[in-house]
């Protein structure tokens, strides 16, 4: 039996395609959740001007098109007052402020909160799922519910944000000029991890970073063999020892050649920069032959 997990995990691995969508519609719709199906269904026929009709495809006249626009229309409203029960300030700051939210086939892509006012007090649902962006740049929120999936950018600069949940999903996340410290164990960001400007002193064992991460400006004095870098690393401003950059050049197997070039010559380092350089392109070298 698929769980609703596995059907989230195919709509983020395959973004741009409607089928998975469709495919998680119809398992809302045996669940009981007909209207979470129908915003998905409607939202998909408004974009694709047409749907699937007893397995074939017939455009949306134009009548027909107008009533699912006004429909699509009340969908969002019910859901933004059934996600947001129990959050009356966020829910009527969002219907006020329709351009702080985009759906697109049935779920939010961008969630706009920055530069709330620091009086509104506000907490995001638990199980909010958002297609690409959630900005909560300058807000005053302070925590973060469980299984938030977010495919592309969470944004959480100047926010109070301390910890973060195990089972947070995100494409890239931006802690920088937060008083964020401590990341999970075995965490993993799908593309960038930014935290610059903040007191993280340590890594957790097992980080996985699939693009860069930037450190700059914070007590970072080492990091862990384990770490996994496959795009750029940036040290500028920490504190890395030389002992700790020796084991970047030597060490440390899980980082490309590109993070350990940019991180050694960031960190000032540029001597042993030119020797990772040099081992990069020797391996160029030895894979070509």
């Amino acid at each position: 039996m698929i769980t609703e997990k596995e059907l989230l995990d195919t709509i983020f691995d395959r973004l741009a395609e409607d089928g998975p969508r469709l495919v998680y519609a119809d398992w809302l719709e045996e669940e009981g959740e007909s209207e979470r199906a129908e915003i998905i269904r409607v939202q998909t026929a408004i974009l694709r001007d047409g749907m699937y009709e007893n397995g074939k495809w017939r455009s949306l006249a134009d009548s027909e098109r107008v009533k699912m626009q006004v429909r699509s229309r009340e969908l969002e409203n019910l859901h933004l007052d059934k996600w947001f029960t129990g959050h009356p300030n966020l829910r009527e700051l969002l219907r006020q402020n329709p351009v702080r939210i985009i759906w697109d086939r049935g779920f939010i892509r961008y969630l706009k909160l920055y530069h709330i006012y620091h009086d509104l007090t506000f907490h995001l649902p638990d199980n909010l799922c958002v297609i690409d962006v959630i900005d909560l740049y300058n807000t005053p929120i302070r925590t973060l519910p469980q299984g938030l999936r977010v495919g592309g950018l969470l944004r959480l600069t100047y926010t109070n944000i301390h910890t973060l949940p195990d089972n947070l999903h995100c494409g890239s996340i931006d802690l920088s000029q937060t008083q964020f410290s401590t990341l999970p164990a075995g965490f993993r960001v799908v593309r960038d991890l930014h935290l610059e400007h903040t007191p993280t002193a340590r890594l957790p064992k097992k980080l996985s970073v699939g693009g860069s991460l930037y450190l700059s400006h914070t007590p970072i004095r080492t990091l862990p063999d384990d770490l996994r870098i496959d795009r750029n690393l940036y040290l500028s401003g920490t504190q890395i020892t030389a002992r700790a950059a020796r084991n970047i050049l030597e060490n440390m197997p899980f980082l490309s050649d590109q993070a350990r070039t940019t991180g050694l010559r960031s960190a000032g380092f540029a001597s042993l920069a030119r020797q990772a350089e040099r081992r990069a392109a020797q391996r160029r070298i030895e894979g070509r032959t």
